[in-house]
Formats: structure tokens, C-alpha cells, sequence
């Protein structure tokens, strides 16, 4: 199949009540129908998921998110003019349209609208035949690195597919972090989740002032809120150069396990291609 049909077999899939996975501009995302609720909760059983972390909505549309927000206030509008698509997510107090599973039975839900194409396309054809709603966390197990590839999202969550379920294929994910989640539940915006769209981006783009998901204030509970999140099973250990011999002689002496040494010459451009190394070490026994 070429992409197009590609995406026209994913649309039925979400018609029919099936998981797609596919590649945002982020990292990859397992979707359902969000107007059906069955649909919805498999995500929570792939991904071994709580019930109670809520879900991000992906939309085609500035319209189609309205559709799904009690009240859309002027940052709101602001916002979603100017970075949508893109990798910013927005937390809105909802209406009653949607399930209380996607928003872990709180009244606000998170509403994005991806860049990617290829989720811009699968967004757009399914708001001709479906809803044009779809939730999608991350293609992983719940709380482990996220997957920026076919190959890592099969080798993660493939065999907890179904034969109804289908991996839309696609070139890696261009930033490779999660989006960026913003609160606007409140007269003062601020940042739930750092993310893909840095702070200062958005403060400079409409001349507000953000502040920091602060955990004694009552903010809502929103994905990778967690306080252990996108960790690889693998131990990761950061270290100075001065430590890096003194580290690797005890490795050498004390583990049975193989290890791997890995040093840059130069810093990573992105968090991403940092994100989309890791990754891979999840295969194999270090």
C-alpha cells in the first residue's frame, strides 16, 4: 500500500473501533475514536496505562476543538492561530461531549493539532467519515521512553496489538519530544508540561508571562505528570569527564551485564536526537 491508502486503511480502523498508531511531529501516538469509549479504554490496556492520567485530544481543526471546550478564551484563539499545527498542547475546561475516561474524570481536557502530515492527512480524512477526533498518547508503555520510529513502536507495544488494531508507517519524528502542555484554565497560563515549544517562545510570541507547573498549586493532571516518566528501562547515568574512567572501571569489575560507554564530541543539536539515541539501548541486555 502506498501512504494514501495507507491512511484510508487507518481511518476504517478508527471507524470500526480499532487502535491506530502513527508518527506526529512529536514522537509516535496510539489513537482511538475519542467518541468511543470502548476504543478509548484499550489504549489504557495497551499501554498499561492508569485510568486516571488523562488523554490529549488531536483535532483538524481550530473549530473541531471548539467543539469539545466549554470555554475558549482569547489566549486560547491567540495561540492556536499562530502554533497549531504544531507541537503545543492546550488545557481547557471541557463540556460534557466527550467521555470522563479520556480526561481522567476531570473537567478539563488537553486539545492539540499535530503538523506532522501524515497525522494532518489521517485527522483530516477521518473528520469526513468520523468524528475527526482522536486521542492519542504516546505508542509506548506507560511511562517509558517514547517511541520516534516504526521499529521502536513495534518492538514496544507490537505484540499487544490485534489484528483490528494497524501501525501507520512514517519518517522519524522531527523534534522527538512530547508537545509542550499550557493550562489556560486560569486568568495567569502556565506550563504543565515542558515540551517541544520552549517557554520563552511563547512568552516573546504574545508578550505574557508564564508560570511553572507548580505541585502545591491545583493544577490539572495532565500526561507525563507523573513523577517517574519517559525512563528507560536501561540505567542511564550522566557523568562528568573526570568520572568516566572511574565510572567505567567499576562497571568493568562489577557487573555481568555488558554496558555501553557512549560520549559526544559536540552536544546534541535537539533533546530529540538525544531522546531518539536512547531509545534503542530498550533492546538489548545492558
Amino acid at each position: 500500500m502506498n501512504i494514501d491508502q495507507e491512511i484510508e486503511f487507518a481511518v476504517q480502523t478508527l471507524c470500526k473501533g480499532g487502535l491506530v498508531v502513527f508518527p506526529t511531529e512529536t514522537v509516535f501516538g496510539i489513537g482511538a475514536d475519542a467518541v468511543n469509549p470502548e476504543a478509548v479504554d484499550r489504549i489504557f490496556q495497551v499501554k498499561k496505562r492508569p485510568r486516571n492520567h488523562p488523554l490529549i485530544v488531536h483535532v483538524p481543526s481550530i473549530l473541531l476543538a471548539k467543539k469539545i471546550i466549554k470555554d475558549w478564551p482569547e489566549m486560547a484563539e491567540k495561540i492556536a492561530k499562530k502554533l497549531w499545527p504544531g507541537p503545543i498542547t492546550l488545557v481547557l475546561k471541557k463540556n460534557n461531549f466527550l467521555s470522563d475516561i479520556i480526561s481522567g474524570g476531570q473537567d478539563t481536557i488537553a486539545v492539540r493539532m499535530p503538523s506532522n502530515p501524515i497525522a494532518k492527512k489521517l485527522l483530516h480524512e477521518f473528520s469526513k467519515k468520523g468524528s475527526g477526533l482522536i486521542v492519542a498518547p504516546s505508542a509506548n508503555i506507560f511511562g517509558s521512553v517514547s517511541n520516534t520510529s516504526f521499529f521502536d513502536v513495534n518492538k514496544s507495544i507490537g505484540n499487544r496489538l490485534t489484528d483490528k488494531d494497524f501501525i501507520l508507517d512514517g519518517e522519524g519524528c522531527f523534534y522527538g519530544v512530547e508537545s509542550t502542555i499550557v493550562d489556560l484554565t486560569n486568568s495567569k497560563a502556565r506550563i504543565l508540561r515542558p515540551g517541544s515549544v520552549s517557554k520563552s517562545l511563547i512568552e516573546s510570541s504574545f508578550d505574557i508571562k508564564l508560570s511553572e507547573n507548580d505541585k502545591k498549586c491545583n493544577a490539572p493532571t495532565v500526561s507525563g505528570s507523573s513523577l517517574k516518566h519517559y525512563s528507560p528501562n536501561t540505567p542511564l547515568y550522566v557523568l562528568a569527564r573526570k568520572e568516566m574512567v572511574l565510572a567505567v572501571k567499576k562497571r568493568l569489575l562489577s557487573s555481568s551485564k555488558n554496558f555501553f560507554f557512549w560520549g559526544f564530541s559536540f552536544l546534541p543539536i535537539t533533546s530529540g536526537r538525544l531522546h531518539q539515541q536512547i531509545a534503542p539501548l530498550q533492546s538489548f541486555d545492558y
